[in-house]
């Protein structure tokens, strides 16, 4: 008593419903209805979603810590940087000071 179905194949497999649906006896779409629901995907999902929540906070305080690290080694830097400087810019006095005193001294 039902109609043929004259769908050709590659049409058929459009409106094929996926593993989580019982097709009951009648072939209308309201007779399908979902195995288990979708409360276990959604439960899947928010496991997924909290155990990404947690390695964010745990990797929270590893970036605050190295945060902290490199801040600390760029000040350092900085500090030697003009430490440096001010060595560099010292000996350079002393090598004109050196300079001038030496060329005071040859007789003309």
């Amino acid at each position: 008593d039902r109609p043929e179905v004259t769908l050709p194949p590659r049409k058929r497999l459009d409106i094929a419903f996926g593993p989580k649906y019982e097709v009951g006896e009648s072939s209308s779409a309201t007779a399908a209805r979902p195995a288990g629901g979708f409360r276990a995907d959604y439960g899947f999902v928010a496991a997924l979603l909290a155990g990404r929540l947690n390695m964010l906070f745990r990797d929270r305080r590893a970036h605050a810590h190295t945060r902290l690290l490199m801040e600390a080694e760029a000040r350092m830097s900085e500090e030697a940087w003009t430490r440096a400087i001010d060595a560099s810019d010292l000996v350079h006095g002393e090598v004109i000071s050196l300079r001038t005193t030496v060329l005071g001294q040859i007789p003309e």
